[in-house]
């Protein structure tokens, strides 16, 4: 396929509704295509002119059509992996060929039985929705420098076809996901080694400072087992005290 029309027509055929793309300029207006059947859009398609576009866009919503976006603003193999744990928990082989690399993102493009009409989530933490909204397609060689293509080679069929329900329950545990390699997770595992850090401190500084006070001590007279059972139940309340403090037990 070289030319746009040729690449709509062809997005036509796996029965996902697109029309061209001008510029940035446009505000894609939902309520025009709401309430629009399969022969109004058909005449529409049929009156678009595809020489003067520069891109192809999607209509999400219509067709169940539903784009789910990884940025890779933050780390490009955090962005990888979380796009295998997304195929991997959305029941999708890791070739599906409905995935679409841009320069900065990831897509995937799936088809959401009984969506409900009106608001829904949009961000599952670093995954964005886009439904009810445009969406541009490859080709986009052409438009301000950006280009994207299907990572698996073109798409012959429809998307997957999901339940919303199980849709929704499949994001709420991939958020739960603590995927290695994510900003957030790389932030905590640093705290937590300074967290481990000033508690063995904390734990040397105590046990130092009880030799020093055994050392005081029994250079003025014997302890008692009860005194030295003190002084011991002393050093571990600080010992505690230290490691609850720095957040070694969070």
């Amino acid at each position: 396929m070289r030319t746009l029309q040729e690449w709509a027509e062809h997005y036509k055929k796996t029965r996902i509704w697109v029309y061209p793309y001008y510029d940035y300029s446009e505000h894609f207006q939902w309520l025009h295509w709401r309430n629009m059947n399969e022969s109004d859009y058909d005449k529409e398609f049929n009156t678009y002119n595809w020489n003067s576009a520069e891109g192809i866009n999607v209509v999400t919503g219509k067709k169940g059509i539903l784009i789910l976006k990884i940025t890779k603003d933050k780390n490009i193999i955090y962005a990888i992996k979380t796009l295998l744990k997304v195929l991997s928990e959305l029941g999708l082989p890791q070739d599906y060929d409905w995935v679409i690399e841009g320069r900065n993102y990831y897509s995937v493009v799936l088809d959401i039985h009984n969506m409900p009409m009106g608001s829904i989530k949009k961000q599952y933490r670093d995954l964005y929705i886009y439904y009810e909204d445009s969406y541009i397609l490859p080709p986009i060689d052409n438009i301000s420098n950006s280009e994207s293509h299907f990572i698996n080679g073109i798409p012959l069929g429809h998307p997957k076809q999901l339940s919303w329900n199980s849709f929704s329950s499949r994001m709420a545990e991939i958020e739960k996901i603590d995927i290695v390699d994510s900003p957030n997770s790389k932030k905590n595992s640093q705290r937590k080694r300074i967290y481990i850090g000033a508690s063995v401190l904390f734990g040397i500084i105590a046990i130092l400072a009880f030799f020093f006070i055994m050392a005081v001590v029994t250079s003025a007279e014997q302890l008692s087992f009860f005194e030295t059972l003190g002084v011991l139940t002393l050093i571990v309340i600080i010992f505690l005290g230290g490691a609850f403090f720095t957040g070694a037990f969070k």
